[in-house]
């Protein structure tokens, strides 16, 4: 009488598929959790990164009689206070050492990266192009009697003492990039694709979170059209 063979049975091809099909499942089922985690992962980082850019903002205004940095007139301020010498020589041609804040981020150039930067546009990244990700609320222009206004009318920092500041925790000091940037655009959504978009933003009392954008619904800022975020959006003095 023959002995049954010992040799194991090998999986039959609809097990094989079955298995397949089980895993395809499983992997659909873990992919937008991971790729949710992996955002989050980066929301914090870009969130730690700006945090810390304010807080060197601020150690800044204690080492020149509590004033804010003030620019040359090139927007050297508006998204180099901090970085690597962007391919963008207009704004973002400034060496790392040039830039104001280089010895207060102990020379990190990483800092002004955000993970989540994709540019505008599809073009490079903000800190590939300018050598920042982040943007400094300066006035973009060097004349005494209009610096007081900032870009698209809403009050600036720059070159103001920070005691004139009434509101600190609710008066935005370094921003995402795509804080005035149009919201229509998808390429500008760094964080989200949703409806409510959102980004990182520090404050002068020192701390950072993520929030909304505001919509400029009353095309406050003339021709602009630009989306704005809570903390920005305001014509009123400072508050």
């Amino acid at each position: 009488m023959l002995e049954p063979s010992r040799h194991p049975r090998g999986f039959t091809i609809i097990e094989l598929l079955v298995t397949i099909a089980i895993i395809a499942v499983l992997v659909a089922i873990a992919t937008p959790a991971i790729l949710k985690a992996n955002t989050a992962a980066q929301e914090v980082k870009c969130l730690t990164n700006i945090r810390s850019i304010g807080q060197a903002t601020l150690l800044y205004t204690n080492d020149h009689t509590q004033n804010f940095p003030v620019g040359l007139g090139n927007d050297l301020n508006l998204l180099n206070l901090v970085g690597k010498r962007g391919t963008n020589n207009g704004i973002g041609g400034v060496e790392p050492e040039d830039r104001l804040l280089y010895d207060y981020v102990n020379q990190q150039t990483d800092i002004a990266a955000c993970p989540l930067d994709i540019g505008f546009d599809n073009s490079l990244s903000c800190f590939d192009l300018y050598g920042s990700s982040y943007l400094y609320m300066d006035s973009n222009t060097n004349s005494p009697t209009t610096r007081y206004r900032g870009r698209n009318d809403i009050w600036s920092l720059e070159g103001h003492r920070t005691t004139r500041v009434t509101a600190p925790k609710k008066k935005m000091l370094i921003g995402e990039a795509t804080v005035i940037r149009a919201s229509s655009n998808p390429n500008h959504h760094w964080h989200n694709d949703e409806a409510n978009l959102k980004g990182s933003m520090s404050f002068v009392d020192g701390h950072a979170e993520v929030v909304e954008h505001k919509t400029d619904e009353n095309g406050r800022y003339r021709n602009y059209n630009r989306a704005t975020i809570e903390g920005w959006a305001t014509q009123d003095d400072y508050y």
